[in-house]
């Protein structure tokens, strides 16, 4: 493939005008590992935001023990909306896979990913997930501190838990906890020592909603957890980002790939991942990445018990 045809695919013609950062990971070939030109650990930025706000993201390495590599194996072959090419997707190439923003090495021209405290928001991964039994943190925002009761939450979790079940946990700036997860059961993953690709695998698209008054975690477009945030008592229920930083970690970050519990990288999340987005409102579905066109009907774990009973019962807890 010629690189301005990839070039090319990496520039959506369509943007929702709430997108405030997409990372589609389209400026490579297969099994070429994710560019990193600096030293381990420092911001690169050589994955491009494609919103146009300049929130450009960095692996921690170039390959090794914590990179990417690109793979052409993709959730779809082109977004529903607007038909965009989906060429390329990102797998780690080995046991501490990490990327981050950095918005003072990326120095945003747009809305800024690491500062902003939105009211309303929608965070959107596709994933294609190794078993490993533990937590998978696919996205989140570090911070330490911020959650009363817990300093050792980060500021937001789109993760799977060991008993499979998968949703979105966040910190508000009020500093209170807020989770809407899956019954358990619901994920399904390969393992490495028999398929490290993933070949038989299924992929899923993740995304979780916030309306300000309702946190709602959805999987291939069915709703699979809900939760009144008003029923907390918080008096504003905006994502926290924190204000004190770590040696490794800047707060408000975002990272893809691994999770942040007591200022430590953790919950990394093993496989395959595509199409990273995050907007500031709460998009409805058929505007979800992904989503069958034209119009969309809302199913979820109540309106269709048969899925539900098939998956699993309550869910479990975040660690």
């Amino acid at each position: 493939m010629a690189a301005c045809s990839l070039a090319a695919a990496s520039l959506p013609t369509i943007l929702p005008a709430k997108t405030v950062a997409w990372w589609r990971f389209e400026n490579g070939l297969p099994n070429e590992a994710v560019t990193h030109a600096t030293a381990a650990g420092a911001f690169d930025g050589s994955t491009p935001d494609v919103s146009g706000n300049g929130n450009h993201l960095s692996a921690w390495s170039q390959g090794g023990g914590s990179g990417f590599a690109y793979r052409a194996d993709v959730p779809f072959p082109a977004a529903p909306q607007d038909g965009t090419p989906n060429l390329r997707s990102i797998k780690n190439t080995g046991s501490y896979p990490a990327a981050s923003t950095d918005a003072t090495a990326s120095a945003p021209t747009g809305v800024n990913i690491d500062t902003f405290t939105p009211p309303r928001w929608t965070v959107e991964v596709c994933y294609k997930p190794e078993i490993t039994g533990g937590h998978r943190t696919v996205l989140g925002r570090d911070a330490r501190d911020i959650a009363t009761g817990n300093g050792s939450l980060a500021a937001l979790y789109l993760q799977i838990r060991p008993d499979d079940s998968v949703g979105i946990a966040f910190t508000d700036v009020s500093g209170y906890f807020h989770s809407a997860f899956s019954p358990p059961g619901w994920m399904y993953g390969f393992v490495f020592g028999s398929d490290p690709e993933g070949s038989a695998a299924p992929w899923y698209r993740l995304a979780a909603t916030c309306d300000g008054s309702t946190l709602k975690m959805y999987v291939d477009n069915v709703l699979v957890a809900s939760t009144d945030l008003i029923a907390s008592g918080s008096p504003n229920r905006a994502l926290a980002k924190g204000s004190a930083s770590g040696g490794d970690w800047k707060t408000g970050a975002w990272s893809v790939g691994r999770g942040l519990y007591g200022g430590g990288h953790v919950d990394r999340a093993y496989g395959l991942i595509d199409e990273v987005r995050i907007s500031d409102e709460a998009l409805p579905l058929n505007r979800l990445l992904g989503a069958p066109q034209p119009g969309v009907v809302e199913f979820s774990v109540a309106g269709n018990m048969a899925t539900a009973k098939a998956r699993g019962g309550a869910p479990g807890g975040l660690g």
